[in-house]
């Protein structure tokens, strides 16, 4: 895969052009080792996991889902926790996963739930987005069946349903009965590699291909009144990332990850781009987003 010149990477921002809100919703958080967020040099073979390391090593973290509102509707991106790790965590996340992450959900913080505060239900959506089929980004799906549409790549779903899919193995039933409505990327120049979906054609939420952490995962451009927004999936954990150019520890492609990080970091150096929100990133608070 090659990238794509800066120059072509992100749109311009004019005037009397559609612009939506961003709203950060923070659907319960994990524990998780360091390693996971910001990749590391060791003699471990998978420090990711957290297995055999010290607590010392482990941080808490937000699940984030945010909330789109457009003039066609409100788009939901993510999940977060299903409201089932408040009873049986093991039983909803599975022995392996379980064995390496603490997940929390307290009252109030289910994406129904903050739907509901906002007197909206899932089938008010105009649709739900997944940027990547990892456990915390569609443990709350069972949710939101009700939605029009429930959106992931093609390339996130056929990775995910493949017959040694990893992602199937851990978190497949989570998805279970689930009706998703795939998405192609076309070859429009924008992103670290060119290829793009405009969610509703007019060029507000742009749907970013950024592979490297998983093969199929997005990264969402939203243009509101003030500018971009970015909300970088789990391109970046943090924004110790744009700082140091730190990839994450768990990947399906080194190269690529550092090719969509360097894109995020490009963007986040933009005069027209008023926030980069990591999906990870403690220092990132629930609530409208207008500037950084």
């Amino acid at each position: 895969m090659e990238p794509i010149p800066e120059a072509a990477a992100v749109p311009s921002t004019e005037h009397d052009q559609t612009t939506v809100t961003v709203d950060v919703l923070h659907t319960g958080s994990v524990a998780i080792d360091r390693a996971l967020a910001y990749e590391e040099q060791t003699w471990h073979p998978a420090p990711e996991t957290g297995w055999f390391r010290s607590d010392s090593n482990r941080v808490r973290v937000p699940v984030s889902a945010y909330l789109i509102s457009h003039p066609e509707g409100p788009v939901l991106v993510d999940t977060g926790w299903h409201t089932d790790v408040r009873t049986d965590e093991r039983g909803h996340l599975g022995r392996v996963l379980s064995s390496m992450f603490d997940a929390r959900l307290p009252d109030g913080e289910a994406v129904t739930e903050q739907l509901a505060a906002r007197e909206l239900t899932p089938a008010d959506l105009a649709s739900v987005v997944i940027t990547h089929m990892h456990s915390d980004h569609v443990s709350g799906l069972d949710l939101v069946r009700d939605a029009p549409e429930i959106l992931v790549s093609e390339r996130a779903l056929a990775d995910a349903t493949s017959r040694f899919s990893q992602n199937r193995f851990l978190a497949g039933h989570m998805w279970d009965g689930i009706e998703f409505a795939p998405f192609g990327f076309e070859e429009n120049g924008l992103g670290p590699f060119g290829r793009s979906h405009d969610l509703f054609g007019d060029g507000a939420v742009q749907l970013i291909w950024t592979p490297g952490h998983d093969e199929g995962q997005i990264a969402i451009l939203a243009r509101t009144a003030e500018g971009w927004v970015l909300l970088t999936s789990d391109v970046i954990y943090g924004k110790q990332s744009l700082q140091d150019g730190t990839i994450p520890g768990l990947t399906t492609d080194r190269e690529a990850a550092r090719t969509s990080l360097e894109w995020v970091r490009s963007v986040a150096d933009r005069s027209d781009c008023v926030a980069v929100l990591p999906n990870h990133d403690p220092n990132v608070q629930p609530g409208r987003i207008t500037s950084q």
